[in-house]
């Protein structure tokens, strides 16, 4: 087994266990506010340290970054890091691990679409056929059976912070070719953290800072880390089309981790509409290399 598929199969622990962690952290504080700070903050300290040790006398020279390229690493940060995070922890409070997970696998199909719109990448007709199965089957997982009923706030907010890490990835593809990517990761979290702290300047001045960080954060914080590290070291040496697979076992471990561990039920429909959200985004990873 190649190293890269070891550090795939990482990311894709470490994302499947961060589902149910942000579950239970987020709801052991008063505030998603206050758990995207820490969790932030922890990320941010492991990688910045990672980094210096890995790149060691080399840091100076990868910290130079083309002026033009700051505006799309600062987008990625407060999009990814920043309003994705802080919506994921927000729907967390009312929604699960698992559809929190799987709504990231729509994030392949939508950066797809803004490639498609601002950048002009083609799509074929498959593709929006296993995109449109990927919504019901999503719509499935929230709801637990099928009918038409609403779907829950917890989960909207979990969709809407889809669309802004979706929109990141496009400024992350600008972004990669001139940039290191341990360095886009530790200007990515430091974005987030200040987009958060704007966030709770406006909404929650006082209480941001008022609560000790929670054992939850801190696994938070590794587990993110370990997703964002293990990731790009699988894509030096491995395919993106082999990384982003094998990443789709994430949202597996989380329902498995759910079942078992949080007592959560899941419906047959929930759970076969889980598994054929994971094929869809499967097979739409292997159509953006064919």
């Amino acid at each position: 087994m190649s190293s890269g598929v070891i550090y795939a199969f990482l990311t894709a622990i470490c994302f499947g266990i961060t589902g149910v962690i942000d579950k239970i952290g987020v709801s052991s504080v008063n505030s998603p506010l206050v758990y995207s700070l820490q969790s932030l903050l922890v990320a941010l300290i492991i990688t910045t340290l990672l980094t210096v040790i890995h790149l060691n006398k080399l840091l100076r020279k990868y910290l130079r970054i083309p002026r033009e390229i700051w505006l799309y690493i600062i987008m990625v940060g407060v999009l990814a890091s920043g309003l994705f995070v802080y919506f994921r922890f927000m729907g967390l409070v009312e929604s699960t691990g698992t559809f929190a997970n799987l709504s990231q696998i729509m994030t392949t199909s939508l950066t797809a679409i803004l490639a498609w719109k601002f950048l002009r990448e083609k799509l074929p007709i498959i593709f929006w056929i296993l995109f449109s199965i990927i919504i019901i089957s999503t719509l499935l997982v929230s709801i637990g059976e099928i009918k038409l009923v609403a779907i829950s706030r917890g989960d909207l907010f979990i969709l809407v912070g889809t669309l802004f890490l979706a929109a990141a990835n496009i400024f992350s593809k600008l972004a990669a070719e001139k940039v290191h990517p341990m360095v886009i990761a530790i200007v990515r979290f430091v974005f987030g953290v200040l987009t958060i702290v704007i966030i709770g300047g406006l909404f929650n001045p006082i209480g941001l800072f008022s609560q000790p960080i929670t054992i939850w954060a801190v696994l938070s914080g590794l587990l993110w880390t370990g997703s964002v590290i293990f990731f790009n070291f699988a894509l030096q040496r491995i395919s993106v089309t082999a990384t982003t697979s094998i990443l789709m076992l994430g949202p597996i471990l989380t329902l498995v981790l759910e079942s078992v561990y949080l007592k959560q039920s899941f419906t047959q429909v929930q759970i076969f509409a889980a598994i054929i959200v994971v094929c869809c985004g499967l097979f739409i990873t292997r159509l953006k290399t064919s």
